[in-house]
Order: structure tokens, then sequence, then C-alpha cells
């Protein structure tokens, strides 16, 4: 079994190697930064797309990845969050509300877990858990954390955050993610390598 998770690690390496360009970017406010969105086609040619996300450290490159259907579901799931949290936020403004945590009731799809170390590192099949959270210090975000475990090594693990704070954050993430502005992006690309055959 192990060898067999090692040989699919490898491979994923390499497909992570191949192809994927940047095809959008999306802010965070509650990090202050701007992340990218990186897409390809991979082995099978079905549109993949990675998601960057903050890691431990600011030097950090993890990335969640989404294929096919599950892009789709990715964008689903994010309309429903941002309606819960426009409307919790609401909430937690009129009545004050600091320091507390509430689980999200919205399924998001299983994702690969990608960052960036002294390799490419894997953690597949990984459940996301969001939460609405308000700060002691009363700042207001949706949040999705958690640890990644290599699936090829148990010992190598990274920590990501994901954090969206403003209704805006989630509007920028959902139009970055419009499957069809992607693929014309990859069509456009062809067309004109196609010219130079």
């Amino acid at each position: 079994m192990k060898r067999f998770i090692t040989i699919i690690a490898i491979l994923f390496s390499c497909l992570a190697l191949r192809a994927e360009e940047k095809v959008g970017m999306y802010h965070s406010s509650y990090f202050d930064v701007d992340y990218s969105i990186e897409a390809g086609y991979n082995s099978r040619n079905v549109l993949t797309v990675y998601v960057q996300v903050e890691g431990e450290h600011s030097s950090d490159k993890v990335f969640f990845n989404f294929d096919g259907g599950d892009i789709d579901y990715f964008v689903k799931a994010l309309k429903l969050a941002k309606e819960k949290f426009v409307e919790w936020q609401d909430i937690a403004i009129k009545n004050n509300v600091t320091d507390m945590r509430k689980d999200l009731d919205i399924s998001f799809p299983r994702t690969t877990i990608a960052w960036l170390g002294s390799k490419w590192w894997f953690s597949f099949n990984k459940r996301l858990s969001p939460e609405f959270v308000v700060s002691s210090e009363g700042d207001i975000l949706f949040l999705i954390t958690g640890k990644a475990v290599s699936s090829s090594n148990e010992y190598i693990d990274m920590k990501y955050y994901f954090a969206l704070s403003r209704a805006s954050d989630f509007d920028e993430l959902i139009e970055a993610l419009n499957i069809e502005k992607i693929t014309e992006h990859f069509n456009k690309k062809q067309n004109v390598e196609d010219l130079f055959k």
C-alpha cells in the first residue's frame, strides 16, 4: 500500500510540474494578500485548478486542488458560504459579538492539498471544514484551517489557512474560478500556438 501511495505521489509531483499556469487572482482582506489561481489539464485531459491559500510561513506555497466537477462544487459552496457570512456578519456587528467560532453546515468538496517544501508534497482526499469566526479583537471571517500530512511521508506536514473577511473576497474568488473564462484562456493560447505549426 505504501508503495502504491508513493507511486501516486510521484505521479502527482510530475503533474504539478507540467503546464499549470496562473489564470487569475483573488484577495484575502484578512491577510491583505493577493493569492493566485493556477490551472491546467491533468493526464486525463480534465481541467484542474489550484487555489493558493496561506501556509504556516509567509514564504510557503500552499494550494487547494480541484478537478473537473469539483471546481463547480467548490464555487457553489463558496456562494452559500458568502450568503451565510454576510448574514452572520451583520448579526455579529449589530450585537457587538466578539470571540466566537461556529461551524458552517456547508459541504465543500474534498481536495488535494499541495505544498512546496524541498519538493512538492500532497495530502489527498482532505475534508474542508468551514467556520464563521469573530476574533476577540472583533475581526469577522470565514475560515478553513487544518494540517495536511503528506500521503507519501507521515513526518511531513503543513498547516494551512484559508480566510475571507469581506463579501468582495468571495466575489473575486468566485469570478476567478469561472470555468468558461479559464477554458477560454487555454483555448486562446492553443489558437495562437496553432498559427505557428
